[in-house]
């Protein structure tokens, strides 16, 4: 993996690329969610609630894992990461990111399947992304979109929003 790193980060414009797309996706998913409690919201204040819980409470959830757990990341481990990414150290386990893109993407791919699969395929172009730069290992977004696709799955069964 070490090897593989390297070469990303020795290939300063796919680097940059791939540095990118964090906030790119951070933005598209948000965009989404905020299309979603519209919709929730059109169809009542209930679904509304409902789509908050589906997606706060897990979210809080592994905010809270990543605290306790502070995996380092892989820009911390490998030495050769002169410039470090800005981005804060520790917390590396499980990916927010992946998982608040593969939980919104699973809550809305009932309702809204083409954005719901393109949130999925954004997730995993993302995780794919983190990992080549340094900012997570796999584990890291593995972990995260599983728990987000649990955690939507679980969510729509018990309070379907729509």
């Amino acid at each position: 993996m070490e090897k593989l790193l390297r070469k990303v980060y020795n290939s300063k414009k796919l680097y940059r690329f791939l540095i990118a797309v964090s906030p790119i996706a951070v933005a598209l998913t948000a965009l989404c969610y905020l299309l979603l409690l519209w919709a929730a919201f059109e169809a009542s204040v209930g679904s509304l609630v409902k789509l908050v819980i589906i997606t706060a409470v897990p979210f809080v959830a592994v905010t809270l894992v990543r605290r306790i757990i502070n995996a380092p990341r892989p820009f911390e481990l490998y030495p050769f990461y002169e410039k470090k990414p800005s981005h804060s150290e520790g917390k590396g386990f499980p990916s927010r990111h992946a998982f608040s893109c593969f939980i919104i993407g699973t809550v809305a791919v009932a309702p809204y399947p083409i954005m719901g699969s393109s949130l999925l395929l954004l997730g995993a172009c993302l995780s794919v992304a983190r990992v080549l730069v340094g900012l997570h290992f796999i584990r890291d977004v593995v972990a995260g979109a599983l728990i987000g696709v649990i955690s939507g799955i679980i969510g729509i069964l018990v309070a379907s929003p729509f």
